[in-house]
């Protein structure tokens, strides 16, 4: 703990202070998303309506805060949420450079997906601690030494992120994912031991999702009951059940290719200046370069990581919208933080499994910064 803090305190102080100024005039003049009209409340205590689309958390957070949600004091603390999420995947791929730190965590703060966040003043806390959860379900399935605390800390902090907003398991999916990749790229290790690593952990992260999701269910079953309450047919959430998940995986998969392609390579979303002059084309081609590299070197180092390595980089559509494999036919704004991930990601990622190849690392540090 002691090495954490002393390895990132400067990366969160400038992530504090970058944030604190991008959003000032958010905060001083208490703007909020016009979308309807219940955001722009001061004070408000989570309650059925949270607690019957599944995030049952809400109600707990608005208790810890006593239902204050003024600014800015409210968007400080979802701010500075995002920032200790930030760092734990920062130490989870072992970033030890101020600049990548920096520059990664400026990438996400500044991305869409907060600013909208912030404008849903009334549950901004709330999904700011979906995504600490979220960040903090991979980070302990792969940090806890003891495989059953791994389990459990990790399965109860993914289930949590859940009770607070489904949404965020799409950022548990897109770290998991890349951690993997990562694992994958680590040729400097020896074959066996890398080896090891590489499925044990694969192994953690599954019993990680099986643990959160029973978790989830119990304890919703739970909060439901002694409220007197049942789903809400929100995004279909009451007509989940296990065979209907099964029987329309297909289709589900399909879509999170489809949403994949419409958060990146379409204009539906307002994300980035230069997303009509095709800057998110470039950024997947770096993105796909960069996994070609990986995968040369994985190929003539240990062939047989080859085999989670293709799989799991295909797989990276997938992860960002996980949640779309629950419920869900359409893409909103708020729902995108695995999306949003995927540009700090691959910068992180690149700096980490491919030293030598300075052309490409230059490449992505631009389009990134861009």
């Amino acid at each position: 703990m002691t090495d954490f803090l002393k390895r990132y305190r400067m990366t969160a102080l400038f992530g504090m202070v970058f944030a604190a100024i991008l959003y000032s005039m958010m905060m001083s003049q208490q703007l909020t998303n016009t979308f309807d009209g219940l955001w722009h409340q001061n004070y408000l205590y989570a309650g059925l309506p949270e607690l019957t689309s599944g995030r049952w958390m809400l109600h707990y957070i608005d208790h810890l805060n006593m239902g204050l949600h003024a600014d800015p004091i409210a968007s400080l603390i979802t701010l500075s949420l995002f920032v200790l999420g930030f760092l734990l995947i920062l130490d989870l791929f072992g970033v030890k450079s101020k600049t990548t730190g920096f520059l990664g965590m400026a990438l996400f703060l500044s991305s869409t997906v907060v600013c909208n966040t912030l404008s849903y003043r009334m549950t901004s806390m709330g999904y700011g601690f979906a995504f600490l959860f979220a960040v903090l379900g991979i980070y302990a399935a792969v940090k806890v030494k003891n495989r059953a605390a791994a389990a459990i800390v990790s399965g109860v902090s993914l289930g949590l992120s859940m009770a607070c907003y489904q949404a965020y398991l799409g950022v548990f999916g897109i770290v998991a994912v890349f951690y993997i990749l990562f694992l994958c790229a680590a040729a400097e290790k020896p074959e066996e031991k890398g080896n090891g690593i590489l499925f044990v952990s694969l192994l953690r992260i599954v019993c990680s999702l099986l643990v959160g999701a029973v978790f989830y269910l119990v304890s919703l079953s739970f909060f439901l009951k002694i409220n007197d309450a049942a789903l809400s047919s929100y995004n279909g959430i009451n007509e989940i059940t296990l065979p209907g998940l099964i029987d329309g995986l297909p289709e589900n998969i399909g879509k999170t290719y489809k949403f994949f392609g419409v958060y990146y390579l379409t204009d539906t979303l307002k994300l980035n200046r230069l997303q009509y002059f095709g800057g998110f084309y470039l950024l997947l081609a770096v993105l796909a370069a960069l996994l070609f590299f990986m995968a040369v070197r994985i190929w003539k180092a240990n062939r047989i990581r080859l085999i989670v390595f293709i799989p799991a980089a295909l797989a990276i559509p997938v992860a960002c919208d996980a949640y779309m494999l629950l419920a869900g036919d359409n893409l909103v704004l708020q729902m995108t933080a695995g999306l949003a991930l995927l540009v700090p990601l691959t910068m992180i990622i690149a700096f980490s499994c491919i030293q030598k190849q300075k052309v490409l690392r230059v490449a992505c540090i631009l389009l990134c910064t861009a």
